[in-house]
């Protein structure tokens, strides 16, 4: 499954304006944030940063939410980010469970041929509706 990873920080807390010591410890965690994840059955798909608007987004490929916290944990991302995970698809997938569905309708159920009840059923149908005159 994806997850969007969102990371965000102030000026103040940014990885560039800090001491020396703690940005050093951050920038090596986030320098091996793929070894980080695969400790944790994750994979880093892509990671993307705003460094202006202090910002960094990654996709991780992992079985469950609690596994990409947990490498966002490790990290210590955490402590000079919120960080914000949701699970999201790529967008062929979107086209094809999402869209499809809507443009093309569900698709029809797949039957064997009608029985013969089915058939009378069906033919009953298509008749005209007659009553009685009284």
């Amino acid at each position: 499954m994806l997850f969007m990873v969102e990371l965000k920080h102030s000026p103040e807390t940014c990885i560039t304006a800090r001491d020396r010591s703690s940005s050093e410890m951050d920038a090596k965690q986030l320098h091996v944030l793929r070894e980080i994840a695969a400790k944790h059955g994750a994979m880093v798909v892509d990671g993307w940063s705003f460094p202006v608007g202090h910002q960094l987004w990654y996709v991780i490929d992992a079985k469950e939410s609690h596994a990409v916290g947990d490498v966002f944990f490790e990290s210590g991302a955490f402590r000079w980010n919120t960080v914000t995970i949701n699970p999201v698809m790529n967008h062929d997938s979107f086209i094809r469970n999402v869209l499809e569905p809507i443009v093309d309708g569900p698709e029809p159920p797949k039957t064997e041929e009608a029985s013969s009840d089915q058939r009378q059923s069906n033919h009953k149908a298509w008749q005209p509706f007659h009553q009685p005159v009284k």
